[in-house]
């Protein structure tokens, strides 16, 4: 469904075939998406908005870059779930 419905947009696409090939070469860094993902939460908050999404993501990214994921592909966070 996430690639093929209407949620498939070429980065789903392209991100879930590396998640199923377990292909972490980078391209984007996973701690740089974690940093990224810090710095929307922060000017959220200054706001007063709430980004659920964001928040339970980033639990799963810092988790992942902490269990030595950092350095490699967004995609590697799929690992935490894989190798719990």
């Amino acid at each position: 469904m996430l690639t093929n419905g209407a949620p498939g947009s070429p980065l789903v696409k392209r991100l879930s075939a590396r998640m199923m090939a377990a292909d972490c070469t980078p391209f984007f860094h996973l701690h740089l998406l974690a940093k990224d993902l810090a710095y929307a939460q922060h000017e959220a908050s200054v706001l007063s908005l709430e980004l659920k999404t964001v928040e339970a993501e980033l639990v799963r990214f810092r988790e992942a870059a902490e269990r030595g994921y950092g350095e490699q592909d967004m995609s590697s966070v799929v690992e935490i779930f894989r190798n719990p």
